[in-house]
């Protein structure tokens, strides 16, 4: 049934002019189809909020180590944070296929000091309950763990071609402890950390950016919830920025989650590259979209998303689809208004 209307509606969207015809498409192409099988939904069991980034991050499948100029950077790479001088507030919604739909709130100021700031907030609409967790088929293999995470960075221009940038986060989580010594599960325990993030961003050329960064240092009490991950990529930009073209290769930590303790050969760290792309029409649009493929794994990736942008304020509509040979994705709502100062 589900295909058939998948079918239908891909048939009736083509009668759509223009923009619309292409939003209905790509709102097609991540419909996800939901199964209640145990385990046919991911084989990943990694929840999306543990590396989502405020703004428009998930646009480019969470990458873009060197094409944002803004609160992406307090997740992605601070040195991002205030490259654009302007004071701004955003929101965004998310509605993972799996889990509690979550929100991010957040501030920057690039504007009234010598350095910029930034922070944000992610909240969830529901409370994690100890009923909840005692369920394995969900909690354990599709929801996140934390309850909050609170987000602050700094960034800082420190030459003619190069950014400096730091930031942290701070994390509480409810999940199972196990007694000391051994295996066996004690109760459900409230957890609280935190992690560094710190990175460079620079210009080979005024249309070339490069940008590093390396999340969660000293993450040793949050590590299941915010894993470390090393970034490195490119943004090369022309016609004034209307068109953006990012690469980026990241490795992140795998969680107890994503391990296998009965496979010996389980592989190591996942290893992804994502290519992405930012295109902006008329002064009014700005279209994204991003490929992504775990060269360990052999998992792809599609990422996509329009933006509707105004000069004082821009609203965004994102899709994310983490595996193509999964049928989970998950979309969001981002709103940001720039404040005159």
């Amino acid at each position: 049934m589900m295909f058939w209307m998948r079918q239908r509606l891909a048939r009736n969207s083509f009668k759509s002019p223009g923009i619309l015809k292409g939003l209905i498409c790509l709102s097609i192409l991540f419909l996800p189809i939901k199964s209640n099988i145990y385990g046919a939904e991911s084989s990943r069991v990694f929840p999306s909020e543990y590396q989502s980034a405020p703004g428009l991050a998930l646009g480019l499948g969470n990458s873009g180590v060197a094409a944002f100029k803004g609160i992406e950077g307090l997740q992605l790479n601070p040195a991002l944070i205030g490259l654009e001088k302007t004071y701004s507030i955003t929101g965004s919604y998310f509605w993972p296929d799996e889990g509690r739909e979550y929100y991010h709130a957040g501030i920057l100021d690039a504007k009234t000091s010598a350095f910029s700031a930034a922070a944000s907030y992610t909240g969830f609409m529901e409370k994690l309950t100890d009923e909840s967790l005692k369920d394995f088929n969900q909690a354990d293999f599709y929801d996140a763990k934390t309850t909050r995470r609170v987000r602050l960075g700094f960034g800082q221009i420190v030459g003619p071609s190069l950014s400096v940038g730091l930031s942290g986060q701070f994390v509480t989580a409810k999940d199972w402890v196990a007694l000391p010594g051994s295996g066996e599960i004690a109760e459900l325990k409230e957890i609280k950390g935190s992690g560094l993030n710190v990175g460079i961003a620079g210009a080979l050329r005024n249309d070339l950016l490069y940008g590093l960064s390396v999340e969660n240092l000293a993450n040793n009490k949050i590590k299941q919830y915010a894993p470390r991950m090393y970034r490195a990529g490119f943004a090369y930009t022309v016609s004034q920025s209307r068109l953006t073209v990012n690469g980026d290769l990241s490795q992140r930590a795998r969680t107890a989650a994503e391990r296998n303790p009965l496979d010996q050969h389980y592989p190591g760290d996942l290893q992804t590259g994502t290519l992405g792309l930012m295109v902006q029409a008329y002064d009014v649009f700005r279209f994204l979209g991003a490929y992504s493929h775990e060269l360990n794994d052999g998992g792809r990736g599609l990422s996509g998303g329009v933006e509707l942008i105004n000069k004082k304020f821009s609203i965004s509509y994102l899709m994310h689809r983490p595996d193509l040979k999964e049928r989970y994705s998950e979309q969001a709502l981002s709103f940001n208004m720039a404040v005159a100062m």
